[in-house]
């Protein structure tokens, strides 16, 4: 059992030599006291988290308002597109069209169909 005991202890020690650089990178505050030391790790992990949170909605912030101005843009061009057609469409179905059109071409064209 003690050789157990001291097999784990010894892995332990081993570990903690061969990745203290890493160790030392999650929990780069020391003290004295452990519960300070954790306290100061905790608190730089949350603000180094909420940093990281408020750069990637900051970053999502400009990336949807440039989706929704594309998508702004689109849709008045198509509404302004399917105007036109429309527009241009019913020009050519109204039997009034000499009413509309105020030019003298329009209104001889019309009188001169004979209706």
């Amino acid at each position: 059992m003690i050789l157990k005991l001291a097999i784990i202890a010894g892995l332990v020690v081993l570990g903690g030599m061969i990745f203290y650089t890493e160790i030392d990178t999650f929990f780069p505050n020391t003290a004295s006291t452990v519960p300070a030391s954790l306290h100061a790790d905790i608190d730089a992990l949350g603000n180094q988290t909420t940093d990281f949170v408020s750069e990637r909605l900051a970053e999502s912030t400009v990336h949807l308002e440039k989706v929704t101005n594309d998508t702004v843009s689109d849709i008045t061009n198509r509404v302004g597109t399917v105007q036109d057609q429309v527009i241009n469409g019913t020009a050519t179905l109204n039997p009034f069209n000499s009413v509309i059109d105020d030019s003298p071409s329009a209104n001889t064209s019309n009188a001169d169909d004979g209706h």
